[in-house]
């Protein structure tokens, strides 16, 4: 309750007494426009030229692909999954059908343990097993280690439904894997569709089950030569770096100045 209070004084009443407004996505920024703000779409940017670094060029045996995140409060069973942040419930799914289909992988989760995610959704017990060797739980970890199984990692992955909270934020796990040169595997929320090239630094999946599931069997099935490209690509032209938007800042403050 506070936290809503919080969130809904300052979206619906300080911001709009604001000269001007840096918004994360072009739907706050359209939102505060209605209201006569002045406003600039600034997204989740990297503070580093990650393209003076060499990127992790490991060939996995399997594909290694990372969640991290905890879209869930801990200890609490879950009804309706369309209150999750991250669909990791879908994304289990995916793998597990990956699996029944031949695919190679290790898909690690970073966050939260086996046992507290299965409190949260019991019901997923059965995709667990079944997946066995193919799925890691790490639970909480150092933002060091998580970075470091990023960097690792093939992909990373994560899944969201479109709604208004992910219409209007924008995912920080996009631009810090880009900036790691790991390719990101997603679905077309936010502005998602301004920065991710498909096939070059990710790709997106398809909002229907069956047609996201066939996508992911065919990225799984990618060869280690066209990953390498794609993690070469995300390092040299990460479209997320804060220089690119210096401009973009430079205009919108100096009109502030009129």
């Amino acid at each position: 309750m506070i936290k809503w209070a919080d969130n809904t004084y300052q979206m619906a009443y300080a911001n709009k007494k604001a000269a001007g407004v840096i918004a994360i996505s072009s739907y706050l920024a359209n939102y505060y426009k209605k209201n006569g703000r002045l406003t600039v779409t600034i997204p989740s940017l990297s503070p580093f030229d990650y393209s003076l670094m060499e990127p992790n060029l490991i060939c996995n045996d399997r594909k290694v692909i990372t969640y991290a995140g905890l879209p869930f409060r801990k200890g609490q069973e879950i009804k309706n999954c369309n209150n999750l942040k991250d669909r990791i419930d879908k994304t289990i799914k995916l793998f597990y059908h990956a699996k029944q289909n031949s695919c190679e992988f290790i898909f690690n989760i970073y966050g939260f343990t086996k046992e507290e995610y299965l409190i949260v959704l019991p019901e997923q017990k059965k995709y667990i097993d079944e997946l066995n060797d193919s799925i890691f739980f790490h639970g909480y970890k150092s933002n060091e280690e998580v970075t470091a199984s990023i960097l690792n990692s093939d992909y990373s992955i994560f899944i969201r439904d479109v709604n208004r909270d992910t219409s209007a934020g924008f995912p920080t796990k996009f631009s810090e894997s880009i900036s790691l040169g790991t390719p990101v595997i997603t679905t077309r929320t936010s502005d998602l569709a301004n920065y991710l090239v498909e096939g070059l630094n990710g790709f997106f999946l398809d909002f229907d089950d069956e047609i996201a599931q066939q996508q992911l069997n065919k990225i799984l099935s990618n060869d280690s030569s066209s990953v390498l490209k794609m993690k070469k690509y995300c390092i040299e032209n990460n479209p997320l770096y804060y220089m690119h938007f210096i401009d973009v800042m430079r205009t919108f403050l100096k009109e502030l100045e009129r």
